[in-house]
């Protein structure tokens, strides 16, 4: 089921979705990554998304990629768009699928921004 955003002005870049049971207490997500939400949100082996702090420089384009570490079952992810990056820690059930969430975000990522730069750090 999609997030619903509410009224509550977060910027240029940046909105603010309702609670959901997979989220943490932090609700303001940048804008180009709200797709993505929604399908870590439906997929089974997610068990919840923390968003981390977002970053924005106006006047300057970052370079749209995504950046990822893994620690047994937690996914730690940078999603860069060309206005703004934001951090996210996603938990999930399996380890073992922990991977196919990886290529899964990579390739819906990909899609988001046009291009399918990926990093492992």
């Amino acid at each position: 089921m999609p997030q619903q955003l509410d009224d509550a002005n977060r910027g240029p870049h940046a909105v603010h979705v309702h609670p959901h049971k997979k989220l943490g207490k932090h609700r303001t997500v940048i804008e180009a990554a709200l797709p993505l939400i929604n399908d870590l949100i439906d997929d089974d082996n997610i068990t919840r998304v923390d968003f981390g702090k977002m970053a924005t420089a106006p006047g300057i384009a970052y370079e749209p990629r995504f950046e990822y570490t893994t620690t047994k079952r937690y996914l730690h992810l940078l999603l860069v768009d060309k206005t703004a990056a934001q951090g996210f820690t996603v938990s999930v059930k399996d380890p073992v699928l922990a991977e196919e969430s990886i290529e899964h975000i990579k390739t819906r990522w990909g899609s988001i921004t046009g291009q399918n730069k990926l990093r492992v750090v």
